[in-house]
């Protein structure tokens, strides 16, 4: 059972809530006031769609309330009982988000995507959208729709309502799929029609022979080639070992050459060297010993005497510095005195002093001015104000009199004025002499107190000049000194040099001498071994000849392998080639088979599909004219009719009703002998069947509408059968009206639906 349903920017519902019972609910309004958007907002909440959306008349963002504002989302709140549990799902949209949606198991939630609430609602309801709209959702003015469709349209769309559309729609796609077979096989057919399965077995076996011979020739190629291949290394080896040893020959000879040419450069710098008489080894050490010591000491002194000539100057340097600090001191005393000379900072001081005094009774004058200023305005303020008195005295005061008195005042306030900026010159020029005065006065005293930093200047250039005298004196001594011991310095700088490049020389000349004898003993060795070595080359060229005849032969046998294996692949690829061939027209004679197979096989599925649609027909209409034949008499108001009945045929399905003329019962169309009403009455119990048999497990209908072409008469039964009989068979019912007579059809709830229109009003709701 649906308990409520809130509505917020739903259509023109503003903010709406519902609260439904079992029973026969009843929505009244007239056109637009809102009614079908509560409808339309039940199947939203339940599956995200209802009619207008899904045939398109509506768009999404056509829920959204526009008027008299364009608002930004829509929701939609529903709750409803099922097998004892109770549900709640929500559901909102937005213009620039999309779709949401909740729902609820009693209290706890169990999804939260739009697509999966609506699948877990289907799973619980046992109930789609589709069915949900064609047995259960009646649109608008739509009761009797099926009797004004023709009779193919009437059978697809009940077809369709009993969902044995399916059934239809399966044997069309057979009948289309054996058709696509049917083609596939006539193109399999002509792929294969040319051929020759024998020719191309012959061809096959020819080609396997080839290979065979081809794969024996190769071998034995083969097998010729290792053999070849194993002459060639030991020939490759045997040469390589050859030209080993001769270049091992060839290289001591080249090495007993040069060693008898460097032993005879050797030999003459000997002689060289030997020609010089030079000391024996134990003199030139004695020798350098004693210039060494020599050496050293005269180092010794040299630094000596640099280092007194280094400080020498330094103390000359610094004479110097300090010389002309006094006198660049000397100059800005000389300066301070020269530009200060004709000031006395007492006077000075006394002309900064009388300045202030005359700046502060300026200041005075100003502040007189201005009080006078503001004074007398405040008097001109007063006697403008009153009337007939004096503001200071009371006194009585004429027009003229009073008028005298406020020039008097103004003129009065104009010198003041004037005052005021006399004032303000003055003292500007005041206070500019004065910040002058403070400025000459500051340099004055600092002046005074460098001046004191100067003193003894004269009698410090005189100590100064004494120090630089003696300075250049010890200079010039320590200069003499130092240029006298270089120069010994030098002298015994180039003796030692000249001993030891004779020590050099010395050793050098051992050094040849033992260096003469390890090449001699050298050169007889490798004489030697090269001597020792038989190999020449006309035996290399002999064993060179031979290793290139079998390398030749080797690589002429490599060619042929290598013809052969071409000629292998291309009889492999002509074998493949023709192996492919033969195996697709296999697989396409094994699919044209597979294929008639299959048209058989979908044939008798076809004829099962139309046996189990009849049957499925058959028991659907005779368990809907069940439940219409019980319930006719309790929803029809006259005798005229006895009975009712769905009648279906190959073409068309045909809504008949009992008549009865004397004692005898026949059964004729509605659509040829009743009324609108009567038609109307007998839709809804065709409406009431099939929500009974499609839906058992939910009792629940939505009729828009329901009563156009019933008279008074038949209302007054369908206002009965709605508020009495059809609660006993269907638990909770929904019934959308402009028709006022209808509120009486309640008997659970009746809501009156209405809305200003000419103002875009919202709709508004009242309980009755």
């Amino acid at each position: 059972m649906i308990n409520s349903i809130e509505l917020h920017n739903w259509k023109t519902h503003k903010d709406t809530r519902l609260v439904f019972n079992k029973g026969t609910n009843v929505l009244v309004g007239l056109m637009g006031a809102g009614k079908s958007s509560i409808m339309d907002a039940i199947s939203y909440a339940l599956f995200g769609t209802f009619p207008a959306i899904q045939h398109r008349r509506l768009g999404i963002n056509d829920i959204i309330t526009s008027r008299p504002n364009q608002e930004n989302e829509a929701s939609v709140k529903l709750s409803f009982a099922f097998d004892g549990n109770n549900y709640t799902v929500e559901r909102g949209i937005s213009t620039g988000e999309g779709a949401k949606a909740t729902l609820q198991k009693n209290g706890s939630y169990l999804q939260s995507q739009p697509q999966r609430v609506s699948e877990e609602i289907e799973r619980i309801l046992k109930v789609d959208y589709d069915l949900f709209s064609r047995a259960i959702y009646s649109e608008q003015n739509r009761l009797d729709y099926f009797l004004e469709l023709r009779a193919s349209e009437r059978k697809s769309q009940i077809d369709e309502l009993l969902g044995l559309d399916k059934f239809a729609k399966a044997q069309e796609n057979a009948t289309s799929l054996i058709n696509r077979i049917k083609d596939t096989i006539v193109e399999h057919q002509k792929l294969v029609q040319n051929f020759d399965g024998e020719r191309l077995s012959k061809e096959l076996k020819s080609l396997e022979l080839e290979l065979e011979n081809l794969k024996t020739k190769k071998f034995l190629l083969e097998k010729e080639h290792k053999e070849t291949e194993v002459e060639a290394r030991e020939s490759e080896t045997k040469l390589k070992s050859m030209k080993e040893l001769l270049a091992k020959k060839t290289s001591l000879i080249k090495e007993c050459a040069e060693i008898k040419s460097k032993s005879d450069f050797i030999d003459a710098e000997i002689d060289k060297l030997n020609k010089l008489g030079l000391p024996s080894r134990p003199e030139l050490e004695k020798i350098m010993a004693e210039v060494t010591r020599q050496f050293s000491d005269a180092m010794a002194r040299e630094q000596q005497a640099m280092e007194n000539e280094r400080k020498a100057a330094k103390e000359l340097s610094d004479a110097e510095a300090a010389l002309s600090v006094v006198k660049q001191r000397i100059v800005e005393r000389d300066k301070l005195q020269s530009q200060y000379k004709d000031y006395n900072l007492e006077s000075e001081e006394k002309k900064l002093a009388y300045a202030s005094d005359l700046l502060h009774q300026l200041e005075k004058g100003l502040a007189a001015y201005q009080s006078q200023k503001e004074e007398t305005k405040k008097w001109i303020a007063e006697l403008e104000k009153h009337i007939s008195k004096c503001p200071a005295c009371e006194r009585e005061l004429d027009t003229q009199m009073k008028e005298k008195l406020i020039d008097a005042k103004k003129a009065a306030v104009g010198s003041a004025e004037t005052g005021i900026k006399s004032s303000e010159v003055q003292i500007k020029a005041k206070k500019t002499e004065i910040e002058n005065l403070r400025k000459s006065l500051d340099g004055l005293r600092l002046a005074h107190s460098k001046l004191k930093d100067y003193v003894g200047l004269d009698e410090l250039l005189a100590v100064s000049d004494g120090k630089i005298k003696n300075s250049k004196g010890a200079y010039e001594k320590f200069k003499q000194e130092s240029e006298l011991v270089k120069k010994e310095y030098e002298l015994l700088h180039n003796r030692l040099s000249e001993l030891n490049s004779n020590k050099e020389k010395s050793e050098r000349l051992e050094g040849h001498s033992r260096q003469l004898k390890e090449l001699r003993l050298r050169h007889e060795k490798k004489s030697g071994e090269s001597e020792a070595i038989q190999v020449d080359e006309k035996t290399l060229e002999g064993i060179q000849k031979s290793f290139v005849e079998i390398s030749s032969r080797s690589s002429k046998l490599e060619s042929e392998i290598e013809a052969h294996v071409r000629y292998l692949a291309d009889k492999q690829k002509l074998i493949d080639e023709k192996n492919d061939q033969l195996s697709r027209i296999e697989k396409i004679l094994g699919e044209i088979s597979e294929k008639k197979a299959a048209i058989d096989n979908l044939s008798k599925f076809k004829n099962a599909l139309e046996e189990t649609q009849r049957a499925m027909r058959t028991r659907l209409v005779g368990s809907i004219n069940d439940v219409m034949q019980g319930i006719w008499p309790e929803i029809y108001p006259y005798d005229d009719y006895t009975g009712i009945m769905l009648e279906a045929d190959s073409d068309d399905y045909v809504l008949k009703v009992r008549t009865a003329t004397g004692a005898k019962e026949k059964w004729e169309e509605v659509q040829g002998i009743a009324s609108g009403g009567e038609r109307s009455i007998g839709c809804l119990a065709m409406r009431v069947a099939f929500a009974l048999v499609l839906v058992p497990n939910l009792r629940w209908m939505i009729l828009d509408e329901p009563t156009h072409n019933i008279d008074e008469q038949g209302m007054a039964r369908f206002v009965r059968v709605f508020n009495e009989k059809l609660p006993q068979i269907i638990d909770q019912i929904f019934i959308i009206t402009h028709d006022e007579q209808l509120k009486q059809a309640s008997s659970s709830k009746t809501y009156i639906l209405t809305r200003n229109k000419g103002e875009n009003g919202a709709t508004t709701i009242q309980e009755q």
